[in-house]
């Protein structure tokens, strides 16, 4: 199995947002646990190092009062910070992400640049007043956009002529502008950076075994999307609900069929159903939904062997270059 090594300032729950982002270059192999099941990490960035609480506070974040209310009166270049700290919904993953945020810039020392924290109500109307107010307030990047729909707003704003970069926290759902950027923890993105993975490996044909849920329709639509833009082709889909009297279908329809890796969208009770009835020898990618960390080793033993990413924190916490 291969995951992926994420640099973040701040790590929200893996119930409270059950998203993945996108991978970068170099495979480093390392040792492999002790469990039955082998991870060797697949490295994108550098391992955080620990973050250090600096004696005295180098940036004080200023935050705003919530939408409807003047903007801050003080200005200067700064990164305005925009997050849901007002919503009842989203004010968790908001704090979790602001604490990992103020971390990172006291690890920075005094070459953090200055940076002010805004608080909205929602990712909606009240998202884009703070945004026009960290604007006024001469910001020089906006780092906002907590949920889907906030990154979408923003991306709608950039192309309004925005006049500051923006860097958001979750993917918008159509195609940004130049100075838009952003980063996200999706289940989609894991898709099609699995497609990518495995194009690169030469993979040409691809056999997918998949349930029925909503979410597993956006992780094959992720992946079937990236796969032929690649020139891939979809040799077959299997439509599995999981049971196991019915698993022995999968191997009917695998082992006389010409496919050079197969991809499973499924739940992990399902997927560790499926995989023992795919054909030894063809190489099975996944996403991170078909593998609970959570579970002992035993229970993950039939996934031994698929490749899927995730963060190296939640497969192998014990491994030295995770623990630093």
């Amino acid at each position: 199995m291969f995951c992926t090594a994420l640099l973040l300032c701040a790590c929200a729950s893996r119930d409270a947002q059950r998203t993945r982002p996108p991978a970068g270059p170099g495979e480093a192999r390392l040792p492999a646990p002790a469990q039955p099941v082998q991870v060797a990490p697949y490295i994108a960035a550098p391992v955080p190092l620990p973050v250090e609480k600096p004696s005295t506070p180098i940036a004080t974040p200023l935050a705003t009062p919530l939408a409807g209310a003047p903007p801050v009166s003080s200005a200067g270049p700064h990164i305005a910070l925009i997050l849901p700290l007002g919503s009842k919904g989203f004010a968790t993953v908001a704090e979790a992400f602001r604490q990992g945020f103020v971390a990172a810039a006291g690890f920075e020392g005094r070459n953090a640049p200055a940076y002010r924290i805004y608080a909205a109500e929602n990712e909606g109307d009240a998202l884009a007043g703070a945004f026009r107010n960290a604007v006024n307030n001469g910001a020089v990047l906006a780092i906002a956009g907590l949920t889907r729909d906030g990154a979408t707003l923003l991306a709608r704003m950039g192309y309004q002529g925005s006049p500051v970069p923006i860097l958001a926290l979750n993917a918008p759902d159509f195609t940004v502008p130049d100075h838009y950027f952003y980063v996200s923890l999706s289940l989609d993105n894991e898709a099609r950076q699995a497609a990518l993975f495995a194009a690169r490996e030469g993979a040409r044909s691809v056999a997918i075994v998949h349930s029925s849920s909503a979410l597993t329709r956006r992780i094959l639509e992720g992946f079937e999307k990236e796969w032929t833009r690649l020139g891939g082709a979809i040799a077959v889909r299997i439509p599995f609900a999981g049971d196991p009297n019915d698993a022995p279908r999968i191997r009917a329809k695998l082992e006389n069929l010409s496919a050079d890796i197969v991809f499973v969208a499924a739940e992990p009770e399902i997927a560790r159903i499926a995989r023992p009835y795919i054909p030894p020898g063809m190489p099975v990618y996944a996403t991170s939904l078909s593998f609970d960390t959570r579970a002992d080793a035993v229970s993950n033993i039939d996934l031994d062997g698929v490749r899927f990413l995730d963060m190296p924190w939640f497969v192998q916490p014990d491994h030295p270059a995770v623990m630093i």
